[in-house]
């Protein structure tokens, strides 16, 4: 499926060009709840059980569910290749404006028992009983909670649009990656029966000219209450307040000439700074270069005066340096 204006779902990559810590600083504590799974035909949404207070904070925001949606295959590439599938967690700000989507690759395999056996325990009772689009049922499995499906990795973060129909609005993103091994799992057996419970959807990556960052941390647990909770640290801040640090980076690309036109670019006080400094050194450039030509002049009048006779033009050279000296002590009150 192609949205000829949207801004999502990218391609992420294992080299973003900055590392985000407070503006993408993503906690959680999700509750137990069942599942209510409805066959959208191209994906499966899943609801839980509505929470008390709100299970996530982003960017200091508090976020509660409102829906998860499982597509095959992935809707995000990674370094250019699909996963066998993603979990799409939906979330809408609980006092403003704005959501959050928690993006999770989901692969064939046994690296996340615990998400494998939830995957295998919910398409097994979907293939069963909502195997047909617009049908539905509950899928309750003991002690379930999002968390599980949460990998405790670093994480991308962007804004875009929607990465499906109708691909409009403006939405934070979270990704986790298969490159880093920020995965959860399903059997052979379940993905099998999840390709012929919904239709492949395949969108393309986008060019997101925002950028896409990089938290190194990953997400972590949720405490306390949440009220009047401080976030802070100090770093250098980016627009809107946004903490921002360069990632390391090799030499070579350190000093390309991209970076180097992108810091000028991007940084007022480095650019007043390095115009200050070209001024200070080109007034002292013309100060030496004034001095040179000043001192030179004095050397072609000595050899003129010399021209006259070695002992009369010796005699002037010194009564010149004397006048001169007694000037200069004149001129400084001496």
């Amino acid at each position: 499926m192609t949205c000829p204006n949207a801004t999502a779902p990218v391609n992420i990559v294992n080299n973003p060009d900055l590392i985000c810590d407070l503006k993408c600083d993503y906690r959680f504590k999700y509750p137990n709840s069942s599942l209510n799974v409805a066959n959208r035909g191209d994906y499966l949404s899943l609801k839980t059980d509505v929470s008390n207070t709100p299970p996530v904070t982003y960017n200091s925001n508090k976020y509660e569910v409102s829906e998860m949606r499982l597509y095959q295959p992935s809707l995000h590439d990674y370094s250019g290749k699909k996963a066998d599938a993603e979990l799409i967690i939906i979330h809408n700000n609980v006092s403003s404006q704005g959501n959050l989507l928690v993006c999770v690759p989901v692969v064939n395999g046994s690296s996340n028992p615990e998400s494998l056996s939830i995957f295998d325990t919910l398409i097994s009772e979907v293939s069963k009983t909502a195997n047909s689009p617009g049908s539905k049922t509950t899928v309750n499995i003991p002690t379930f909670s999002i968390d599980k499906f949460i990998p405790r990795k670093p994480y991308y973060s962007y804004t875009g649009t929607l990465p499906y129909s109708p691909c409009n609005g403006e939405y934070d993103y979270v990704v986790f990656s298969k490159d880093n091994d920020a995965v959860i799992s399903l059997s052979n057996s379940a993905y099998l029966a999840l390709k012929k419970i919904i239709t492949a959807n395949v969108y393309e990556s986008k060019k997101n000219n925002k950028g896409v960052y990089f938290n190194e941390n990953g997400p972590s647990t949720l405490t306390g209450s949440g009220k009047g909770d401080i976030y802070m640290e100090c770093l250098p801040t980016g627009n809107e307040g946004e903490s921002l640090v360069p990632l390391a980076k090799s030499s070579e690309q350190m000093f390309s000439m991209g970076t180097v036109k992108n810091m000028f670019k991007n940084n007022l006080f480095l650019q007043v700074l390095i115009g200050i400094l070209l001024i200070l050194g080109l007034t002292k450039l013309g100060t030496w270069l004034l001095a040179q030509l000043t001192s030179d002049n004095g050397q072609n009048g000595g050899v003129k005066i010399k021209s006259g006779g070695m002992r009369s033009g010796g005699m002037k050279i010194r009564g010149g340096l004397n006048k001169s000296v007694k000037n200069l002590f004149t001129r400084r009150g001496v």
